[in-house]
């Protein structure tokens, strides 16, 4: 049970808070206090000393009360009132990064399926792949010519839709299940405004990128004519838009039932 001084900080939602801990299971409760302990244990030490950087932080005997690896709270009114799902930021950044990624070529040739790489001039006067990889302490990334990770544009697309989704995570607006599912509902938002819009040109288009789950998709259409799309997952084989559409909402099978 909360404390009455702790409930009128909360205002008008209060009550709600209390009833709804009085109805959590007690062993839950004592499983999440047990778990941030755990968190700032000994064991935890290395980790700590890596993420607060400074000499001394997590040692035996010196305990810093300030330095843990609970994600912080950059709000400090809290979380607002609104749902979690879905997560704004997330399904504007799905969306918008999946318009980028149909409207510029994201392959080496059109049916390649190979991701065109990211690149820059050498002395020579030749292109060479971008290629970082994190240093020996994981504190700056630097260019490593012998790797066979290049960064392509689809992967740096990509890699800012999740941050923009991840870094709600962290300020404490959302839980990490609404990035990853409110990603793919601004995704499945994008690849229907493609549809609708493919036949309104003068000219047959087709646009093909790969989704964030890593299947193949191609929209194409003509002025005049009903749009088309295939996907194709990440072992080649066809799946049907309504299954696509559907395949991380939870509860689709019985939706299509009823």
């Amino acid at each position: 049970m909360a404390c009455a001084g702790e409930l009128e900080k909360l205002g008008c939602a209060g009550d709600a808070f209390a009833e709804m801990l009085d109805q959590m299971p007690k062993d839950l409760l004592k499983a999440v206090v047990h778990h941030n302990k755990d968190q700032n244990s000994h064991a935890m030490a290395k980790m700590r000393r890596l993420a607060c950087g400074h000499k001394g932080a997590g040692l035996p005997g010196c305990i810093d009360e300030d330095c843990n690896l609970l994600l912080p709270m950059a709000f400090p009114e809290g979380s607002p009132m609104h749902p979690a799902y879905g997560a704004g930021h997330a399904t504007v950044a799905g969306g918008c990064v999946t318009i980028l990624k149909a409207f510029f070529e994201m392959f080496e040739d059109c049916d390649s399926k190979v991701e065109r790489k990211l690149t820059y001039c050498d002395a020579k006067g030749n292109d060479q792949p971008i290629r970082y990889v994190p240093n020996e302490d994981g504190s700056a990334l630097v260019q490593d010519p012998k790797s066979n990770d290049a960064l392509t544009i689809q992967g740096e697309l990509d890699k800012l839709a999740a941050n923009i989704s991840i870094g709600r995570n962290m300020a404490g607006v959302h839980y990490y299940s609404d990035y990853y599912d409110s990603l793919r509902m601004g995704e499945r938002v994008a690849v229907g405004l493609l549809m609708e819009q493919s036949p309104t040109y003068v000219e047959p288009v087709e646009m093909s990128f790969t989704s964030f789950d890593g299947d193949h998709i191609c929209i194409s259409g003509a002025a005049g004519a009903a749009p088309s799309i295939s996907i194709l997952d990440q072992s080649g084989r066809p799946v049907q838009l309504a299954d696509w559409c559907l395949r991380h909402v939870s509860g689709a099978e019985t939706m299509e039932d009823l």
